[in-house]
């Protein structure tokens, strides 16, 4: 499987038929797997959270969940590795109808939303269970046990980050197959809760200033996409360094 490594991270560079392949075999090994799928605001809250760094490191496959983590690739190694985010990953999953699936995540009327959509638009895509985002850690002990008791193909958390990883990271700890992945707000999506930007603003790379516009309140996270471009640039300047002021 081809990489680029940026940041410390692994990246895979894969499409979409070359990652089906990879996932029927990781579904075939019988064992417990997650996705990461990377974007700036988790690069820069792991620079200061080891165990999350640590957590990103070890999942299965990390993806460019979006164009800045394509474009800080392209500057630091001059490969850009293909975007999937999220919501492509849940919806092409969804679209092959041959897996089964435990929902996690949003709030109570769009899991159920979300729920209904699927089973109305992918019947051939097996819903083992769902739960809502909103539990205490009893409920949460419960649905973990249903995960494992159901034993879904794929675990799709959609808590927001970091909650979804943390959730992920106690799955690590119970399951012996299938495959997590945190996908944010993607239930929003498929409930017809939130739109997603037109097709030719996510092909251009600006979904996220749709979003933005879309909900203001986004605006705050404009914070951690400014501390990732300095980031990938201080990272920039010293490659520039070591090649144009090699060491004597």
């Amino acid at each position: 499987m081809n990489k680029i490594k940026i940041l410390g991270y692994e990246i895979m560079d894969i499409d979409y038929k070359k990652l089906f392949q990879e996932i029927e075999c990781l579904l075939q090994k019988k064992r417990f797997f997650y996705f990461v799928t990377l974007n700036p605001e988790i690069v820069v809250v792991a620079r200061e959270a080891q165990e999350l760094a640590d957590y990103i490191k070890k999942a299965q496959m990390i993806f460019a969940d979006g164009i800045g983590i394509v474009l800080g690739s392209k500057l630091l190694t001059g490969k850009a590795p293909q975007k999937i985010t999220g919501i492509d990953l849940v919806e092409k999953l969804l679209h092959k109808q041959k897996y089964s699936f435990y929902l996690v995540g949003a709030k109570p009327h769009v899991m159920e939303k979300a729920a209904q959509k699927i089973k109305e638009k992918y019947p051939g895509s097996e819903l083992k269970g769902y739960h809502h985002g909103y539990y205490d850690l009893k409920g949460e002990q419960a649905i973990i046990k249903d995960i494992k008791k159901t034993r879904p193909d794929f675990i799709l958390v959609g808590l927001g980050f970091p909650n979804q990883d943390v959730f992920i990271r106690k799955l690590i700890k119970t399951l012996n197959q299938g495959i997590a992945i945190g996908i944010g707000g993607s239930l929003d999506i498929i409930s017809g809760t939130k739109k997603r930007a037109p097709f030719l603003l996510r092909k251009i790379g600006v979904e996220w200033l749709y979003r933005t516009f879309k909900e203001p309140k986004r605006i705050l996270r404009w914070y951690f996409l400014q501390s990732y471009v300095w980031l990938i640039l201080k990272e920039w300047f010293k490659k520039l360094k070591i090649t144009f002021y090699p060491q004597r």
